[in-house]
């Protein structure tokens, strides 16, 4: 906390975390804040919430800029390529680990170089799908529904888990060490 007497007649207390301002009361037998110094206290407040939000956003879209290069970067010589954006926003739209994708499909068809089904590179079963779109955004869908903590990253060793892997701790391994290789890619 920073505390500062602004005037003689309060001292005003920031807390730095949250942009904050708050007014300590004088001790007895001083006088009383002005208007015109608590208006100056909330523009200065306004100004610090709005320039920390600037700095939330941007650091977010510099997160998402980070994560699609670092998925392009992997899906490289890949049907997949181009699709990291669609990938990142799929991820924040279901919280699922948007590497995951990347992951499985490496691990289901060598990032759909060798799909049995079009446009599923993730194992899902018997489907087609019609785009690469359509099959990324069901299979966010599906990890969201079916893996419950996919946000955190898969565990597919767990026995109550929907999957069907015949070496499943292999294959949780292997999905793993891909996740991993695309978090440490340097950009």
């Amino acid at each position: 906390m920073l505390e500062k007497t602004l005037d003689m007649t309060n001292t005003h207390r920031l807390d730095e975390k949250t942009g904050q301002v708050s007014t300590i009361p004088p001790p007895s037998g001083r006088g009383e804040d002005s208007t015109g110094e608590a208006d100056m206290i909330q523009k200065m407040h306004d100004i610090h919430s709005w320039a920390m939000q600037e700095v939330i956003e941007n650091e977010k879209q510099r997160q998402r800029d980070l994560a699609v290069a670092k998925i392009e970067y992997y899906l490289r010589g890949s049907p997949l390529r181009g699709y990291g954006p669609l990938m990142v926003s799929e991820g924040e739209r279901t919280g699922v680990n948007p590497y995951l994708c990347a992951a499985v499909a490496e691990a289901e068809s060598s990032l759909a170089h060798n799909c049995f089904h079009p446009c599923n590179a993730w194992g899902m079963g018997q489907e087609s799908y019609g785009s690469w779109e359509q099959g990324i955004i069901r299979w966010f869908n599906n990890a969201d529904k079916n893996w419950p903590d996919a946000q955190n990253g898969y565990d597919l060793e767990r026995p109550d888990l929907p999957y069907c892997a015949t070496h499943q701790a292999e294959y949780a391994a292997h999905v793993t060490g891909v996740v991993d290789a695309i978090e440490r890619i340097e950009i």
